[in-house]
């Protein structure tokens, strides 16, 4: 069973090579790494606030706002030889039952949508205890 803690993004660092999601807590902190192009304007767009033009993490989130669905939280519950497993929980209430829905997601999309929504993140201890942790 998974003991989730919770995390933040701390900083978005990007190069020509790749994307750096730094995330973590108090105790520590560690990267999930994308392609280049997933960080190109999204740093600046979420830490700086900068005007750009909608980003395909902005259509999503505009999709699922106009199906009523909610977005809830992402979990990096698992990793494997430095690859990230990620979900992203969403509610939907269909006919006065309320749904959560549980989508494996790569953890950019997800951190993306986290970090665009403010939503929680949270991680497996066990991955916590695995990473190799960022220096300042």
């Amino acid at each position: 069973m998974l003991e989730l803690i919770p995390i933040n993004c701390d900083r978005i660092i990007q190069s020509k090579s790749y994307t750096v999601f730094v995330l973590g807590n108090d105790s520590k902190r560690f990267g999930i790494y994308a392609a280049p192009h997933v960080g190109q304007g999204l740093g600046e767009e979420l830490f700086e606030k900068h005007e750009m033009r909608p980003l395909t993490h902005h259509f999503l989130t505009s999709i699922l706002n106009g199906l009523n669905v909610k977005l809830l939280k992402v979990v990096i519950w698992d990793v494997q030889e430095s690859i990230f497993f990620a979900k992203l929980f969403l509610e939907q209430e269909v006919d006065g039952t309320r749904n959560i829905l549980e989508i494996d997601c790569r953890p950019s999309d997800c951190l993306t949508l986290a970090l665009e929504n403010n939503l929680p993140i949270y991680c497996d201890r066990n991955i916590m205890e695995q990473v190799t942790a960022l220096e300042d």
